[in-house]
């Protein structure tokens, strides 16, 4: 059950609000234009009432959820190796937002950042995107 459905919303109920289809949904490889990606994503906080919604959604992301990309990420021979798979792949493959990963000796910053002008809901997507980097780094580093 996805988050919509563990607070008590219909999923559909919500895409059509959006002025989505439900049906291309049933398909994990098929994706959305990011504008109709920020009008779901305002629509599903005002279907649950959690201003954190992007925080619980990205929370439950894993690495793999950016596919081929995630999935190389994984297995990298360093966290540096991944974390620079992941920016120069969605560089390419993410046509509304950016990557920036800044490193510098030991230390390295990661941000997602909205480039596609008048987004709804981005702060809910930047929300999204860093709470899977986060888990993504567990998945590489381990949880402590």
């Amino acid at each position: 059950m996805g988050t919509l459905g563990e607070l008590g919303v219909d999923a559909d109920v919500v895409l059509r609000r959006a002025g989505l289809d439900p049906a291309p949904f049933s398909n994990l490889d098929n994706v959305i234009p990011f504008a109709a990606l920020g009008r779901l994503v305002g629509e599903c906080v005002k279907a649950t009432g959690h201003e954190a919604f992007g925080l619980r959604v990205g929370a439950r992301m894993r690495a793999t959820a950016v596919g081929l990309t995630g999935l190389a990420a994984m297995h990298a021979p360093t966290v540096r190796d991944a974390l620079q798979i992941i920016t120069m792949s969605l560089k390419t493959s993410n046509t509304g937002a950016t990557t920036v990963l800044d490193v510098r000796g030991a230390d390295a910053s990661f941000a997602y950042v909205i480039t596609a002008a008048r987004i709804e809901s981005a702060d809910q997507i930047v929300d999204a995107a860093i709470a899977m980097i986060f888990n993504t780094m567990r998945q590489l580093c381990g949880p402590a």
